[in-house]
C-alpha cells in the first residue's frame, strides 16, 4: 500500500509543486486528480484502438483483395491523425506537458502523408460533364460512386441504365475555383463548434445560400446544356432527377440521406438544381457527420448524377425479404400511385 502511494505521490508531483501542497495530505484532491488522469488514459487507450483499427484495415486493403480509391485513403488517413492527436493530447495533459515535442512530430508526419498524396493524386476527370459511355467503376474518385456504379453496368455487364449524364468533381472544383469559394467556407467553419447547435445551423444557412447566390463558370453551364441537347434535342419537356454522387460516399463512410436529391427538374432549372445538390455539402448535419469522423473538408468535392425521370404509373420500395421479421420470407412492397412525394 505505501508503494502505491508513493507512486501517486510521484505521478502528482507537477500539480502539486504548482498548487504548494502535496495532494497525498487531501484525500479527496487526489481522489478527485486520480479520477481526471485515469479519464486522460482511458481516452488514450480509446484513441490507440481506434488507431489500431484504421492502420489495420488499410494493412488488409493492401492485400489486394478489395477495390479503394483516393477517398478511402483520405478518409483512412483523416481518423490515423486525428486519434494520433488525441493520444498526444491526453499523454501531454497527463504527464503535465512533458512531451510536447510529441506535437511537432505529429506536424511533420501529416506534412509528409500530404506531400505523398499531392505527388499520387487520383487522375482528374478529362472534363466537368461525361457521358455513362465513358464512365466504368475505376472512374469513382472523380465521377463519385452512383454515377461510377451505373457507368460500370451500363459498359461492363451491358444492363441498360437511365438516359443521362454526369457531372464531375472537376465540375465542381472549377465552380469552386471560380468563385473563390472553398476558402471562404473553411475561413467561416473554422468558428463552427459541432456542440453549438444554433451556431452550426446558422453558419450552415449562410454557407448554403452563399454557395447557390454564386454563378456557373461560362463553360460550366455551357456543358450541361450541351450534355442536354445531345441526349434529348430539342425536347423541353423533358424531367431529370439530380442526385448527389459524393466522392467516398456509400464506401467506408456513410452519408446515406444527408445529401439533397432533386426530382422533376426541368432543362431550365438544371444550373441551379446543380448548385442546390452541391450545396448539400455543407448542410448542419452533414457537417456535424463529418467532423465526428475526423474528414477534412479540404478533401470534399461532390459529382451529380443527372438522369432523366421515366413517367412512373407507381413508384415505392420493394423488400425481397421483410426487413424486420427474420421469420417472414414474404416479399414486402410499398407504394404509392404516382411519382410520390417530389424532393423539392
Amino acid at each position: 500500500m505505501s508503494t502505491i502511494l508513493e507512486n501517486l505521490r510521484q505521478l502528482f508531483k507537477d500539480l502539486s509543486t504548482k498548487k504548494g501542497a502535496d495532494p497525498a495530505d487531501n484525500p479527496s484532491e487526489m481522489n478527485a486528480l486520480f479520477r481526471f488522469r485515469y479519464t486522460l488514459f482511458k481516452e488514450l487507450l480509446a484513441a490507440n484502438s481506434e488507431l489500431l483499427g484504421a492502420l489495420s484495415d488499410m494493412d488488409e486493403k493492401l492485400k489486394g483483395e478489395q477495390v479503394f480509391g483516393l477517398s478511402y485513403i483520405n478518409n483512412q488517413l483523416s481518423k490515423a491523425l486525428k486519434h494520433s492527436f488525441q493520444m498526444v493530447k491526453s499523454l501531454n495533459v497527463m504527464s503535465g506537458a512533458k512531451y510536447r515535442e510529441l506535437y511537432g512530430a505529429l506536424e511533420a508526419i501529416h506534412d509528409n502523408i500530404k506531400a505523398i498524396i499531392e505527388e499520387r493524386k487520383a487522375e482528374q476527370a478529362p472534363h466537368a460533364v461525361m457521358p455513362y459511355g465513358q464512365i466504368t467503376l475505376k472512374d469513382a474518385d472523380w465521377a463519385g460512386g452512383k454515377n461510377a456504379n451505373l457507368g460500370e453496368i451500363k459498359n461492363h455487364l451491358q444492363i441498360p441504365v437511365p438516359e443521362g449524364f454526369a457531372i464531375t468533381t472537376k465540375g465542381f472544383n472549377d465552380f469552386f475555383a471560380y468563385n473563390d469559394l472553398k476558402e471562404a467556407i473553411i475561413k467561416q467553419k473554422n468558428l463552427i463548434y459541432v456542440n453549438e447547435v444554433d451556431l452550426l445551423n446558422s453558419l450552415s444557412a449562410e454557407t448554403l445560400e452563399l454557395i447557390k447566390a454564386k454563378p456557373l463558370p461560362a463553360g460550366l453551364e455551357e456543358e450541361i446544356l450541351s450534355a442536354c441537347n445531345r441526349l434529348w434535342g430539342a425536347d423541353q419537356h423533358v424531367l431529370l432527377a439530380l442526385r448527389s454522387s459524393a466522392v467516398g460516399e456509400d464506401g467506408d463512410l456513410s452519408y446515406a440521406g444527408q445529401y439533397l436529391t432533386l426530382l422533376g427538374v426541368t432543362r431550365g432549372e438544371i444550373c441551379e438544381a446543380y448548385k442546390a445538390i452541391i450545396a448539400s455539402l455543407y448542410s448542419a448535419r452533414s457537417i456535424a457527420y463529418r467532423s465526428s469522423k475526423g474528414v477534412y473538408d479540404e478533401d470534399l468535392a461532390m459529382a451529380v448524377a443527372c438522369l432523366k425521370m421515366v413517367d412512373s404509373r407507381a413508384s415505392g420500395v420493394l423488400y425481397t425479404r421483410h426487413p424486420y421479421d427474420i421469420t417472414n420470407e414474404h416479399i414486402l412492397i410499398n407504394a404509392v400511385w404516382g411519382l410520390g412525394p417530389l424532393c423539392r
